[in-house]
């Protein structure tokens, strides 16, 4: 995931990379369901996510999973939050909390989430951007750094018991 935040409020998401819907994986993973029925799960979810303009690629690799490829811009001064990929499942967010700062944050997943992607052989790992002008109050990044006059924030997620990525920014 990158993110790009400006202290202007101005920002852009970035997701490139596999997405995986727990609803259906736990349906398959359980069993039960006949092939047709595991290839309707996944084709509804395709299309449900398809609703959302902002993801221009999604491609359905079985099994629950799907290679995304998810673009989204705006100023967080024109709504409270926006979430990828959606408010009731979302993975990462960005919002308002008080009219001058930012959070942007990783959600987690429960222990019961966790065990199903572990018994699946599936993980939860890669790595996390936030390019930023804005002064950073608190935050748990892995690395910090600077490059062309912006801070950039780094997490590397390699397990699922991490915490997820939190930083607060200060807007002007």
């Amino acid at each position: 995931m990158v993110v790009q935040f400006a202290k202007t409020g101005d920002y852009a998401m970035e997701y490139d990379g596999t997405l995986i819907n727990l609803f259906a994986l736990r349906q398959i993973s359980e069993g039960g369901l006949s092939p047709k029925e595991v290839a309707d799960q996944t084709e509804k979810y395709r299309r449900d996510l398809a609703r959302d303009s902002f993801f221009e690629n999604i491609t359905d690799l079985g099994q629950g999973s799907y290679d995304v490829l998810f673009k989204r811009k705006g100023n967080i001064h024109q709504q409270k939050s926006v979430y990828f990929v959606r408010r009731n499942g979302w993975v990462m967010r960005i919002a308002r909390i008080a009219p001058d700062i930012v959070q942007i944050q990783g959600n987690q997943l429960t222990q019961d989430a966790s065990n199903l992607l572990k018994a699946n052989g599936l993980a939860a790992e890669g790595t996390v951007w936030l390019w930023t002008d804005a002064k950073a109050l608190e935050h748990n990044a892995t690395t910090v750094e600077q490059q062309q006059g912006l801070d950039l924030y780094r997490w590397e997620i390699s397990s699922l018991a991490e915490n997820p990525p939190k930083i607060q920014l200060q807007l002007p």
